[in-house]
């Protein structure tokens, strides 16, 4: 099949999924009846939702109380992977980690109070438990939403991530239920991925539906392709975007990190260690301290030199050297410049007065 042949199936399952929300919003069923007279659609909606017949869930959908959720959670207790194609959905949230690629055209989503907009080929990564909501922004707008259970993450894509990577640290957090700085990684793929990319969901998608032999295993291998193509895009990545409302600690962790990476941190690392948009990051340090990354390594780099100084018996080029300056003159000339004395000047008034030096001051 090409491409084409699987936007038009998810054509008719957004369209689908739409008609069930009115339905339940209305309390209405005769646009489902509507819909079910129509074979085609007739077979998908059975085919998607697993039941044995368009009968059988017309049944349950008419259930009085919650008996049809109860029912979908029974028929995809243990899956793995899930698919949705919907063109708006209320607020919710999944135990499961949410994939929101967006096929064709925009949509808006809400995560934890954070408004994104996605366009043609952006994806949105969202950690279990986070609050989503979310609306196309047209009618042929096509956004798949993937649901990863913690079986599959851990089974088949984390072991297959490059751990330099964002997601890898993303995903890793998850499964080990390690702290997550944000609650979702938004990247974009490189356009002339795009079209692989679509590709390879959509066909998930679709073999998900109508599950021909060993369906399971090809939905696995086209999820996988379809991080491999996002991945290989690496340049174009967007990498986290982080909530305003980062607490006090977490500024505190990013100057530790700073101090005890002097050596050779840079604002990217950084960035990617604790899932910030590089730029946001910069910004953020900048509100937070009065001071941009490079003032705050700088500060963090002379300090541990002072204390390398006063500690050891390490010759300046030595110290120069392991908090991250190659060029001693530079590091003579940035160890002056905040101490208005010289780095063996420092070390000499140390070692008279056994005082810390701060400027031309002792204390």
């Amino acid at each position: 099949m090409q491409l084409q042949d699987y936007i038009s199936f998810l054509e008719k399952t957004s369209y689908m999924e739409g008609i069930l929300r009115a339905c339940e919003a209305s309390r209405d069923i005769f646009p489902l009846q509507a819909m079910l007279t129509c074979p085609e659609m007739k077979e998908l909606l059975y085919k998607h939702f697993q039941f044995s017949s368009s009968e059988e869930f017309l049944d349950a959908f008419t259930s009085p109380g919650d008996h049809f959720y109860r029912k979908l959670d029974e028929i995809f207790a243990g899956r793995k992977v899930l698919f949705h194609s919907r063109k708006q959905r209320s607020e919710h949230t999944v135990p499961n980690t949410q994939v929101c690629y967006c096929l064709h055209g925009q949509c808006f989503l809400y995560v934890n109070g954070n408004e994104i907009r996605l366009k043609t080929g952006d994806v949105c990564i969202i950690a279990p438990n986070v609050p989503t909501n979310y609306c196309n922004l047209s009618e042929d707008t096509i956004v798949i939403h993937v649901v990863l259970a913690a079986a599959f993450i851990s089974e088949s894509l984390l072991p297959r991530l490059p751990r330099e990577y964002t997601f890898y640290r993303f995903f890793r957090a998850i499964i080990f239920e390690d702290t997550l700085l944000s609650p979702y990684l938004l990247a974009s793929g490189s356009p002339d991925r795009v079209e692989e990319m679509s590709y390879m969901l959509a066909a998930a998608f679709y073999h998900n539906t109508y599950k021909p032999t060993m369906w399971e295993e090809i939905v696995n291998q086209f999820v996988l392709l379809f991080f491999s193509y996002l991945l290989s895009g690496s340049d174009t990545f967007t990498a986290l975007e982080t909530p305003e409302n980062i607490s006090h600690n977490t500024l505190t962790q990013l100057q530790d990190y700073i101090t005890h990476n002097c050596r050779n941190v840079t604002l990217r690392q950084l960035a990617d260690v604790f899932h910030f948009n590089q730029s946001y990051l910069s910004q953020y340090l900048k509100k937070n301290t009065g001071e941009n990354f490079t003032d705050l390594l700088q500060k963090a780099r002379i300090t541990q030199a002072e204390k390398l100084l006063s500690d050891t018996a390490l010759s300046v080029a030595e110290i120069a050297d392991k908090v991250g300056y190659q060029n001693v003159s530079y590091f003579y000339k940035v160890f002056e410049k905040i101490n208005h004395c010289s780095p063996t000047e420092y070390r000499n008034r140390f070692l008279t007065s056994n005082q810390r030096v701060i400027g031309r001051e002792t204390i």
